[in-house]
């Protein structure tokens, strides 16, 4: 079997070049991995999500109200929408599932970005890039604004913050330097030191 592009892993597995794959409506860099069984080819994938390997991270958290956090995460940020029931729903975003639980009395907000908050973690700066140009046109609430920490070191990084009709804060960021993600042990830096600490 050949593959223009692809890459053999082990076994009869192959990986698709990032730059082939358009991930959800985020346009986000991954890797779809094809299985060879003699007569098929067979994309990993369920409800519209394809899976880098086997492993999914699953993230719960509180909302007021689904209509508006149906909006927030599937119109505003391209979350593909999964099972919903009268007190829950459920969300994809970028190969990882979101379940998004109804609560009659909102937490209280925190003050800052910490302890709590989630997101994603890009490896290309246009998609990051993407991802905040959507978030704009969106209208989409911006806790803090694009821009960069620790710049000129080894772990600087782009960022940004939403919070959704929940008060919920998500991060999205951008790491000049793929090993800062989760290397570069000898830098004690850890986010942003006046906020929250």
């Amino acid at each position: 079997m050949s593959l223009h592009g692809w890459q053999p892993v082990i076994g009869t597995e192959w990986i698709a070049p990032s730059s082939a794959i358009a991930f959800n409506e985020l346009d986000v860099d991954c890797r779809l991995i094809i299985r060879h069984s003699g007569r098929d080819n067979k994309l990993l994938h369920v409800a519209g999500e394809s899976f880098v390997n086997s492993v999914v991270f699953h993230v719960a958290f509180p909302v007021t109200s689904l209509e508006e956090t149906r909006r927030f995460y599937v119109d505003g940020l391209g979350c593909v929408l999964g099972r919903e029931s009268s007190t829950a729903l459920t969300l994809g975003l970028a190969g990882h599932q979101l379940v998004a639980h109804l609560v009659k009395t909102p937490e209280p907000p925190q003050k800052g970005v910490y302890p709590r908050h989630f997101g994603l973690i890009f490896t290309l700066e246009k998609d990051w890039q993407a991802l905040a140009d959507r978030s704009k046109e969106q209208g989409l609430v911006f806790y803090q604004h694009p821009r960069r920490r620790f710049p000129g070191t080894v772990i600087e990084h782009s960022t940004f913050f939403l919070e959704d009709p929940s008060k919920n804060l998500l991060e999205f960021k951008h790491y000049a330097n793929e090993s800062a993600i989760f290397g570069e042990r000898h830098f004690l830096e850890v986010g942003d030191m006046e906020e929250g600490h």
